[in-house]
């Protein structure tokens, strides 16, 4: 939210993918209006990735940007491989997981893991 706005980016960035972070639905409205490419739907849980983040309704706000934006989103912050279940029945398609990939010991197997938890339900 606090980044160049996407009219800017856009004159620069011509056809490249462009996001934007968003935290409710005022947010998400304005990100489609003014041509986002794709937004960033959270945080969902609280994180420690990133220093203060403006709050989100979370999984409220996820169900909703499922229900109501045509645009792609990533679902981000806290979202672990203990929650990410909770985060797909509430809209989740796409997952950013830092903390919980970089911060593994074995980062494939841990996406392995996520890939075959995702795939069971």
């Amino acid at each position: 939210q606090d980044d160049m706005p996407i009219e800017e980016v856009r004159k620069i960035a011509g056809n490249m993918i462009i996001g934007l972070s968003t935290h409710n639905i005022e947010q998400a409205k304005t990100a489609v209006k003014k041509g986002a490419d794709y937004i960033g739907v959270g945080p969902i849980f609280n994180t420690t990735t990133k220093k203060n983040v403006e709050k989100s309704e979370g999984l409220k706000y996820l169900k909703w940007v499922s229900e109501n934006i045509q645009i792609p989103y990533v679902a981000i912050g806290g979202i672990k491989e203990s929650n990410i279940i909770e985060v797909k029945k509430y809209g989740g398609k796409c997952f950013a997981m830092i903390s919980e990939i970089v911060g593994s010991p074995n980062i494939v197997k841990k996406v392995e893991s996520i890939r075959k938890l995702l795939k069971t339900i």
